[in-house]
């Protein structure tokens, strides 16, 4: 638990007599070295012909500017904490993006690549990443540490050698083909043009990139059909179109491996667990349940031998 203590007096020498909508940070008696917590308060100390002032709230919590309404009681002091972000390589940016890289990746989506002279105000919005964009703009591997206790002697500074051969290694491409199939396309509002659907995974199947190898990944522009009730559909009858994206990226099977392996393991303990719990409301004997529950230990020894294996083996 946590708390905080003040005294009324310093209440009353505010403006109005009153703390409205700051922020208490929370201490622990036992560690004050730490913080517990945050605590949004409305306080007032009024004395005889004071008018209580309103307590309604008229800004919004993400308006709200939070470092200057926090209000510190005496003994706290604030560790400072910098993030130390590694950036190894980047891909596919626009030209005005400086290069940028790290271990894990992290993409950026924008308007969509079909540019305009006279972009919309949304369209504006996606690329300076107000609001969430539609289309692969580009990707970035990066990494994140967090240092507590003092600054860096320098914000920016070039990456090891020995960090970045750790991370070449898991940059290993390999070829990957993927094939969708169009079953049913309705409900389109009312539209004059062909419509074609077109299926990428980053730049690859983009038919605006020219860097990657072109794929079949568009649809036969069809014209739409109207319903009937006020909607139109694409006659593509029996004839279902199948596109294909040609494309290569990181080679992570090892992990979906491994992370397919701890699943399974996961939900058959589960499933054990749950036939057990179904024999005891059953009524079964203890003989019974006894069985049952070896077999369950017996298989999650089994699979955990096999999960050791594997990773032995590689």
């Amino acid at each position: 638990m946590a708390g905080v203590q003040m005294d009324l007096g310093t209440i009353y020498d505010q403006p109005q007599h009153t703390y409205l909508h700051r922020w208490l940070l929370l201490s622990n008696p036992t560690d004050e070295r730490n913080t517990s917590g945050y605590l949004k308060i409305c306080v007032a100390v009024l004395g005889p012909g004071d008018e209580a002032p309103s307590f309604d709230s008229s800004i919004s919590s993400t308006d709200e500017d939070l470092e200057t309404n926090v209000l510190y009681p005496s003994g706290i002091a604030l560790a400072p904490a910098s993030f130390a972000i590694s950036i190894y390589r980047a891909e596919d940016l626009p030209r005005r993006y400086l290069p940028v890289f790290g271990p894990a990746f992290v993409n950026f989506y924008g308007t969509t690549r079909k540019f305009s002279a006279l972009q919309s105000a949304y369209d504006e919005k996606q690329n300076e990443g107000i609001v969430e964009g539609c289309s692969y703009r580009g990707r970035a591997l990066v990494s994140l540490t967090t240092q507590i206790g003092e600054y860096p002697k320098v914000s920016i500074s070039a990456i090891d050698s020995d960090e970045i051969l750790k991370v070449d290694k898991f940059l290993r491409r390999r070829r990957f083909v993927i094939h969708v199939s169009f079953m049913n396309a309705s409900m389109i509002s009312e539209y004059e043009n062909p419509v074609e659907f077109e299926v990428s995974m980053g730049n690859f199947g983009n038919k605006f990139e020219d860097s990657v190898m072109p794929s079949p990944s568009t649809t036969q522009p069809t014209n739409p059909v109207f319903d009937g009730s006020g909607y139109y559909f694409l006659p593509w009858n029996e004839s279902k179109p199948e596109v294909a994206v040609t494309c290569q990226w990181e080679d992570i099977g090892f992990r979906i491996k491994s992370l397919n392996k701890l699943l399974n393991m996961s939900r058959r303990l589960k499933n054990g667990i749950r036939q057990l719990e179904d024999a005891l409301k059953a009524g079964k004997t203890t003989q019974d349940l006894a069985v049952q529950f070896l077999a369950v230990i017996d298989r999650l020894l089994a699979d955990c031998e096999q999960v050791q294996k594997f990773y032995f083996i590689r």
